[in-house]
Parts: structure tokens; sequence; C-alpha cells
């Protein structure tokens, strides 16, 4: 396989896994619940939409993962393409462990 190919794949990897990061985890001290909840994303019972368009982005996993698609995207492209790396390992660890693992328990 070309090296661009697998460049290309472990971006996609990488998309998937910062995606799920920033509009589904708590993250380490609550970093990417407060980063939603400066953009104006609260996750509320009536479900309610961000009045924010950043907000938006980050409530929306397609949308997200439009946006860290291009940027993954451009480093797969760049000498830079190492960084898409360990978000494209995590990729599958997490992927199998919500599939076939034990629940998210507030990740």
């Amino acid at each position: 396989m070309p090296a661009i190919e697998i460049r290309l794949i472990l971006a996609a990897l990488a998309t998937w896994r910062l995606t799920y990061m920033l509009t589904e985890e708590l993250g380490p001290f609550d970093v990417f619940k407060r980063i939603r909840d400066k953009v104006g994303v609260h996750y509320l019972r009536d479900d309610s939409w961000p009045d924010t368009n950043l907000g938006r982005v980050f409530s929306c996993c397609k949308c997200m993962s439009m946006w860290t698609g291009a940027v993954f995207g451009l480093l797969a492209l760049s000498p830079l393409w190492w960084l898409t790396v360990p978000f494209a390992l995590s990729a599958p660890v997490v992927f199998i462990r919500d599939r076939w693992g034990y629940p998210p328990a507030g990740d």
C-alpha cells in the first residue's frame, strides 16, 4: 500500500477519534466538556439546539468531522502527518471498547 494511502487511513481514524472526543467525551479534567460549554453547547433535557454557530458545530458529530477531517487531511499530506498517529491508534481501541467491551462510564 502506498504511503499516501496509509496516511489517509490514519487521517480518517484520527478524524473519527478527535471528533468523538470533542463532541462526546468529558476528557481529562473535563477539558472537552469545558470547551463545549465555552462555545455554547449545553446538553439540556429539552433537546434544544445551541444558539451559536460554533456551538452547533461542537454538538454535531457530522459537522465536527468535516472540520477535523480537513485539518487531518492537510496534515496527512504534509511532513507533520505524524500528529495524526496517536489519534488514529486510539480510534480502534475506543471503537472496540464501546462496541464489544464495557459500556462507556462517563468518559
